[in-house]
């Protein structure tokens, strides 16, 4: 089964093709925003693997949590493609994917990402084959976090975007315990999304492309604001 897989969550964006085996796989991390970057980045892709997006039988995309525009940007543009080619799409969870960039790790993994307003957005796991959650994913301060995982004694890896603003503390309050994953695993990767898509469609999660939305985990400044309001 081809399956393309998009991610744009955070600053990183991401593209893969994937059939049994890894075809194809693009990050940029560049400073440009995604809507310059991320079709191109399909285009690219086929035109270097040599395939056809109309051979695509299954799309992927991550659909939160993260940036706000980065996440609509990647789900609109899976949502368009799909359905150009009349095929399912599967959506992954960002903190699930990141998870996955390192199995097997004997503790906890904790991905972490920038929610600004002095907050991370989380969930919990433990990795083996496919990443177990242990919780919902949430919004809170870092703080928070790291009192409660000091609480379940278990070492820790962190992964994600969120991890270098906060690794100072991280480090103070965690002590021996805290990991950090390599540079290479520590930021969101489209095969880890291609790759969980998969086992999502084998469950039986795959959707029409008009019904997949976006997961925020919390309202934007302007849906607060604008409640606020009414």
């Amino acid at each position: 089964m081809l399956t393309l897989a998009l991610d744009s969550s955070s600053k990183t964006a991401s593209v893969a093709l994937y059939d049994d085996k890894m075809i194809y796989t693009g990050e940029l991390n560049d400073g440009r925003t995604h809507s310059q970057k991320l079709m191109p980045m399909v285009e690219s892709c086929f035109e270097k693997s040599g395939r056809d997006i109309k051979e695509v039988d299954l799309f992927a995309v991550i659909n939160g949590p993260g940036s706000f525009t980065g996440v609509r940007i990647a789900v609109t543009a899976a949502k368009a493609l799909a359905m150009a080619v009349n095929a399912p799409i599967v959506a992954v969870d960002t903190l699930e994917a990141l998870a996955y960039n390192v199995p097997f790790f004997e503790g906890i993994v904790a991905p972490i990402m920038d929610a600004r307003r002095g907050q991370v957005y989380t969930a919990l796991f433990r990795c083996g084959d496919y990443p177990e959650r242990l919780c919902d994913d949430k919004a809170l301060h870092i703080s928070e976090l790291l009192e409660e995982l000091k609480e379940m004694n278990e070492p820790v890896l962190f992964v994600g975007c969120g991890v270098e603003p906060n690794k100072d503390i991280i480090k103070e309050t965690m002590g021996d315990i805290a990991h950090f994953a390599p540079a290479h695993c520590a930021l969101q990767r489209a095969s880890a999304v291609a790759m969980l898509a998969e086992r999502h469609y084998q469950m039986g999660e795959a959707v029409e492309p008009l019904v997949l939305v976006p997961n925020y985990v919390r309202e934007s400044s302007a849906e607060q604001n604008l409640r606020k309001r009414s």
